[in-house]
């Protein structure tokens, strides 16, 4: 990881946290604020996606996939972005199943990590366990108690947890290989 780089990880680790943090001020507003959030933060990603389509990934192999994943990138936050105005129940679902993807991608990368014999898979299959564990406290809090500040609380703990990550993969040693 470059130096860069590693400034740009740990300068978003903060900014989610001070968003986390204003999460925790003011739940009761906070749900359109979350949605455009989220949805600003997916159309960008899709918009990255694509400007590495046209200048570097249509000439490689699986160019096309990456192409697939822009679209899918680009419809899906401007899905979430026309999603204020909808029930609850949806904005629910839709926190909750971020969570479990989230925490099903990192067991994948843990077990990936554990099967290539690295010491660090335990603290990524942590992180995994905390995604997962986020979900089913939205879908009870969210789903059965109706209460929809407690699923934001929910949510900024989610965004605690990604910043503290991002931060502690700023300041790990990453392996450089020369060649002689």
């Amino acid at each position: 990881m470059t130096g860069s780089r590693r400034i740009l990880n740990i300068f978003s680790g903060l900014l989610l946290l001070v968003f986390s943090a204003l999460l925790f001020v003011s739940p009761e507003d906070a749900i359109p604020v979350v949605l455009l959030v989220i949805g600003l933060g997916i159309t960008v990603r899709g918009l990255q996606t694509l400007i590495y389509y046209f200048t570097m990934a249509r000439y490689m192999v699986g160019g096309k996939q990456v192409l697939y994943r822009t679209i899918i990138l680009l419809d899906f936050g401007l899905f979430t972005s026309a999603l204020s105005n909808h029930p609850a129940i949806y904005i629910i679902l839709f926190i909750a199943g971020i969570h479990l993807l989230s925490g099903l991608v990192t067991a994948l990368r843990a077990n990936e990590a554990r099967q290539e014999g690295s010491s660090k898979w335990i603290l990524t299959a942590c992180y995994a366990l905390i995604d997962v564990f986020l979900f089913v406290l939205v879908i009870y809090f969210g789903l059965f108690r109706k209460s929809m500040s407690m699923t934001v609380y929910i949510y900024a703990v989610g965004i605690v947890n990604t910043a503290f990550n991002r931060i502690r993969q700023a300041f790990r040693r990453t392996a450089i290989v020369y060649i002689q």
